[in-house]
C-alpha cells in the first residue's frame, strides 16, 4: 500500500514553514540547494522538490524519487507528488504569496514528470547534468527526518518569498519607467542571455497585437510552427509568426522563414533582429521576394528605438499602457521561456536601478 500523505497536515506544515520564512529564519545550507534547482533550465524541477519537501514534513518515510503511483505498485514508501503538488503546494503559493517559479495549476502536467512513475527512470532530459544534481540533492533529502525537512521546507519558502519579491517589485515600479529607460535598460540585459532577451522581448510584441500568442522555450525542437512567437485567432490558429535572432539575419534565412510560414498557413511575419546594430539585410528586397515568392508580408525590426514605436503607435493598447506594462510582461515571458535565474534577476535589478536611481 502506498503512503498517505494527509493535505491537511502537508498544508499545516506549508503554513509553518511559511510563517518561520517570513521571520527571517532559514538554513544556509539549504537555501544554497533550493538556489541550485531554481537555476536549472527546466522551472518544473522547483515544485517537484519543493512537492517532495512537503511530503518528507508529513511522512520522513516517503520515497523522495517518487512522481506517481501505479495500480500494482508494490513499494509501500510510493505517494502521488502530482496530486500533492497541484492540490496543496499550488494553492498553498499563491495564498501565501510566494513563488514556486513555475506559474501554472498543474506544473508537474508535463515531460518528465508526466510519462516517468519515478526519477530514476527518467532518461532523457534538455539538460541530464540538471537532473543528476537533482537526483543528489534528493539523496541528501532522503537522509532528513521530519525536523530537517521542515527547516529544508522552511528555507524553499524562504527562497520563494525572496523570488516573489523581485516580481513585486517589477509590478510595482514598471509604470514610472519612462522610454529611455526600457532602452537603456534592455540594452543592459541583452549582456546577461541576449538570445532569451530577445525571443522573451518578441513574445512582448506580439502580445500587443492579439490577446492570445503561443511561446515556447529557447530551441524548442519540438515547436510545431516556424519562428519562435506566433499570434493566433480565436480557434487557435497562427495568422503571425515571429523569428527573434540577437545575431544577423540573412537574405536565405528571411526566404526560408517565410517559405516555413506560408507552408502553415500563415501569411505574416516579423524578424525581430536585435544585436546592437542595423541589420545587414535590404529591408525593401526581403518584403518584395518574401511577398512575390510565398505571399509571405514580412517585415524587419532591427532596433529597439523601431520596436517601442511600433508597439506603441500600432498595438491594441494605449502606448501609455504599454510603456507602464513593459517591464512586468518582460519579465513574464522571461519565467515563461524559461531564461536563466541569473538574467530574470538581472531584469528586477534594472527595473529598481531605473526607477530608483
Amino acid at each position: 500500500m502506498p503512503l498517505h500523505i494527509s493535505r491537511t497536515v502537508a498544508a499545516e506544515r506549508l503554513n509553518r514553514a511559511y510563517a518561520t520564512a517570513s521571520a527571517g529564519i532559514h538554513d544556509h545550507h539549504w537555501t544554497q540547494r533550493i538556489d541550485e534547482v531554481w537555476a536549472f533550465a527546466s522551472k518544473t524541477y522547483v515544485p517537484a522538490l519543493g512537492t517532495i519537501l512537503l511530503a518528507k514534513t508529513v511522512d520522513d518515510r516517503v520515497d523522495v524519487g517518487t512522481i506517481k503511483v501505479l495500480p500494482d505498485d508494490v513499494n509501500p514508501r510510493t505517494f502521488s507528488l502530482r496530486t500533492l503538488c497541484h492540490s496543496v503546494l499550488v494553492p498553498g503559493s499563491k495564498r501565501l504569496q510566494f513563488s514556486i517559479r513555475s506559474t501554472g495549476r498543474e506544473p508537474l502536467n508535463n515531460q518528465p514528470w508526466f510519462r516517468f512513475s519515478h526519477v530514476d527512470e527518467i532518461n532523457r532530459v534538455r539538460d541530464p547534468r540538471d537532473l543528476e544534481r537533482y537526483r543528489q540533492i534528493l539523496q541528501e533529502i532522503d537522509r532528513l527526518d521530519r525536523v530537517g525537512a521542515q527547516l529544508a521546507l522552511t528555507s524553499y519558502v524562504f527562497v520563494g518569498i525572496r523570488e516573489m519579491g523581485k516580481r513585486q517589485l517589477i509590478a510595482q515600479v514598471a509604470g514610472s519607467l519612462s522610454v529611455d529607460a526600457i532602452l537603456d535598460g534592455v540594452a543592459e540585459l541583452m549582456q546577461y542571455g541576449g538570445p532569451f532577451v530577445v525571443q522573451a522581448l518578441g513574445a512582448v510584441f506580439v502580445s500587443q497585437f492579439a490577446p492570445q500568442i503561443a511561446t515556447r522555450r529557447l530551441n524548442d525542437p519540438s515547436r510545431d510552427f516556424p519562428g519562435d512567437v506566433q499570434a493566433l485567432d480565436d480557434q487557435g490558429r497562427p495568422f503571425l509568426s515571429l523569428e527573434a535572432r540577437n545575431k544577423r539575419v540573412s537574405m536565405s534565412d528571411a526566404l526560408a522563414f517565410a517559405g516555413a510560414c506560408a507552408a502553415h498557413g500563415i501569411s505574416r511575419g516579423i524578424i525581430l533582429e536585435l544585436t546592437g546594430t542595423a541589420t545587414d539585410l535590404d529591408t525593401r528586397r526581403v518584403i518584395a521576394e518574401c511577398w512575390q515568392q510565398f505571399g509571405v508580408s514580412v517585415s524587419v525590426i532591427d532596433s529597439m528605438t523601431a520596436y517601442v514605436t511600433a508597439a506603441a503607435v500600432f498595438g491594441l493598447n494605449d502606448p501609455g499602457e504599454f510603456l507602464g506594462d513593459f517591464a512586468g510582461a518582460l519579465s513574464f515571458y522571461l519565467d515563461e521561456i524559461e531564461a536563466p535565474e541569473a538574467t530574470r534577476g538581472k531584469w528586477a535589478e534594472i527595473v529598481s536601478q531605473r526607477v530608483f536611481e
